[in-house]
């Protein structure tokens, strides 16, 4: 009866990681490619990469609270040709005017 593999301490393999010759009996397979490697170079799962299957994400809020007003911000820089002018031709400058919104 012949042999088609070498066996015991004749059995060879290389780690597909290193390219290093390593006995086969001390190969394992890595947990995030499957390939021949050797223990010390053993990479396991990390737990985020195992998918959760499907996530169902909520439509809409329970008791939702309408969105508050912004108050309207009126800037008038100096030399601003937006700023009111007045009968003598003067411009006011600098007026930094803001509105409280009522609440209801």
């Amino acid at each position: 009866m012949t042999q088609k593999f070498a066996r015991g301490k004749k059995a060879y393999g290389f780690s597909e990681r290193t390219g290093f010759r390593v006995p086969v009996n001390k190969l394992v397979r890595d947990g995030q490619t499957g390939i021949l490697v050797e223990p010390e170079e053993y990479d396991p799962y990390h737990p985020q990469a195992i998918p959760l299957g499907p996530v169902s994400d909520a439509v809409s809020l329970y008791r939702p609270v309408p969105d508050s007003v912004i108050p309207q911000l009126t800037i008038n820089l100096p030399g601003s040709t937006d700023a009111p002018e007045f009968a003598s031709g003067d411009r006011l400058s600098g007026i930094l005017s803001i509105t409280k919104p009522e609440v209801v």
